[in-house]
């Protein structure tokens, strides 16, 4: 829909060419109040001082075509048509010296032409908030990123290391050698090969070289796997003897 723009108690449509606001002749002569032409004729006369392109657009042929087919307010039957820009306008109405000229002038500068530099001084900072808010939230994307990473990278803490200690001890002794008072347990020699097979499957596990390297968040699954760690079956013959021989002795 066609932006209208009240001028002296006039409507004015909006118009644009190239990316800039123009108005026409007729445009002129409606809210300056003047005889149709008027504008028109003070343009031809003058014409010399005007520059194309600058002052006003000439159109004509396939241009003009385009421009008809795009808008209607241009005669099925012209066969040239002229735009008149800001400058040009301004340019033009010199020779509007009433009361009324200026008030005119003034309007129609504030309305027609400088709404389109408002709407783009407007686009143009909330370009600039949309980037920084990007950019922001890029910076904390980052921050959040690193502080993830950071977080995946911390090792357990040293009341957590005492917890994988004391059940590695709990579940060796209790569950895999059958308590203080087992021969396996007393075996020094077999109670060390235990410690160090169970100590070396975790590692090799979580890939570490100590346990103290355990990660945070693996922290877990680290007990989880001391509670589910089995010995070899070459182990198990070991504590088992180990613990038939206490019984026979018994």
């Amino acid at each position: 829909m066609n932006e209208i723009i009240k001028i002296n108690n006039h409507d004015v449509t909006a118009k644009e060419y190239k990316g800039q606001r123009v108005v026409t002749f007729k445009d002129i002569d409606t809210v300056h109040e003047r005889p149709e032409g008027t504008a028109g004729r003070n343009f031809r006369e003058n014409k010399d001082k005007f520059i194309e392109n600058e002052d006003f657009f000439y159109l004509v042929g396939d241009e003009l075509k385009a421009f008809k087919q795009a808008t209607n307010f241009v005669g099925s039957n012209a066969r040239e048509f002229i735009l008149i820009t800001e400058q040009g306008y301004l340019m033009l109405v010199k020779s509007f010296i009433d009361d009324l000229a200026w008030e005119v002038q003034r309007k129609l500068v504030k309305s027609c032409f400088n709404a389109k530099k408002i709407k783009s001084a407007i686009e143009e900072l909330q370009e600039i908030q949309t980037r920084a808010i990007l950019e922001v939230n890029e910076k904390v994307n980052n921050v959040e990123s690193r502080v993830i990473k950071l977080e995946n990278n911390m090792t357990v803490t040293h009341e957590q290391i005492q917890v994988i200690k004391n059940r590695v001890n709990t579940r060796i002794v209790n569950d895999v050698l059958d308590g203080y008072e087992s021969n396996a347990y007393n075996d020094v020699h077999l109670r060390s090969k235990v410690y160090s097979r169970l100590n070396k499957g975790y590692c090799d596990y979580f890939r570490i070289n100590a346990r103290a390297n355990t990660l945070a968040a693996k922290f877990d699954e680290a007990l989880e796997y001391i509670d589910m760690w089995q010995p070899d079956t070459n182990l198990k013959l070991m504590i088992q003897c180990a613990n038939a021989q206490l019984r026979i002795a018994q």
